[in-house]
């Protein structure tokens, strides 16, 4: 039951399963086709080479600036890494994926998702939420540790970003007579693939406890107008609105998270 299957190999199906530095030791039996078992065969024994899975993730929000910075230690075990590879995903429990995979979503449903390495660095440490980011601006990461040889670690532990945190960056000015449009951004979780009963239906799997947004306007001119469900904030005002013009929301996530935005927006001639 493994894709080896008819052949005398067997391959780990993943990096890093076996800890670096440490002695390991395997040996094989045959079966029959009439289901009789061999004798064991002699043990072998090797040490893994390989860095060590980096430890002590922690994000490290600035409200102000509205950005995220991901930090991490090196492994003291195992070979010395000389890059490192960040991961993230809004799916909680991820997995760190270098290449397309398959993602199970409940159920018979799957999709081919795309690899979810965000970065690769030397550093320790790397913005990972800010409005001018390539990639980024998820709810949850993970780093990995490469060696010279280009061995990988296995993946750390998920570090979780606060939520909601809106990331995006307001319009400074809007021009009378036009529509200005904001897509109002902020990190959201999908939740995490769990089976549950649901009545006589046992074992029911799909994602739970994602984040449900509601967007709520505090402040601001008759011309403005945010969707409560998209974050759409709409703005058509007229010359009669020249000026500067205080615009405050908020966002809750459906779990007692709140976070806010208030910026001026100073409506122009056309």
């Amino acid at each position: 039951k493994t894709p080896t299957a008819g052949r005398a190999e067997w391959t780990i199906p993943e990096e890093g399963l076996l800890p670096p530095g440490q002695t390991d030791s395997w040996r094989v039996r045959a079966r029959s086709s009439a289901r009789l078992w061999g004798t064991w065969s002699p043990i072998w024994s090797f040490t893994p080479r390989a860095p060590g899975v980096p430890t002590n993730l922690a994000l490290d929000a600035d409200w102000d600036a509205r950005t995220i910075t991901l930090h991490w230690h090196p492994n003291p075990t195992g070979e010395d890494a000389v890059r490192y590879e960040v991961y993230a995903s809004d799916e909680r429990g991820f997995s760190a994926r270098h290449e397309p995979y398959i993602l199970y979503k409940g159920g018979d449903k799957e999709e081919i998702a795309p690899a979810n390495l965000i970065a690769t660095t030397t550093d320790t440490r790397l913005q990972v939420v800010g409005a001018e980011l390539a990639a980024g601006n998820r709810a949850f990461y993970r780093v990995v540790a490469v060696d010279a040889a280009g061995h990988r670690s296995g993946p750390s532990d998920y570090a979780e970003a606060p939520r909601p945190f809106i990331y995006s960056d307001p319009p400074v000015h809007a021009i009378a007579s036009r529509e200005t449009v904001y897509q109002v951004q902020s990190l959201h979780s999908i939740g995490d693939l769990r089976s549950e009963s649901e009545g006589p239906k046992r074992y029911c799997s799909a994602f739970r406890d994602g984040d449900q947004f509601r967007y709520l306007l505090d402040e601001g001119p008759a011309f403005i107008e945010l969707d409560a469900n998209t974050g759409l904030l709409i703005a058509t005002p007229s010359r009669e609105h020249l000026g500067f013009h205080t615009v405050t929301f908020r966002v809750h996530n459906g779990s007692n998270g709140v976070d806010l935005q208030g910026f001026d927006l100073e409506v122009v001639a056309d």
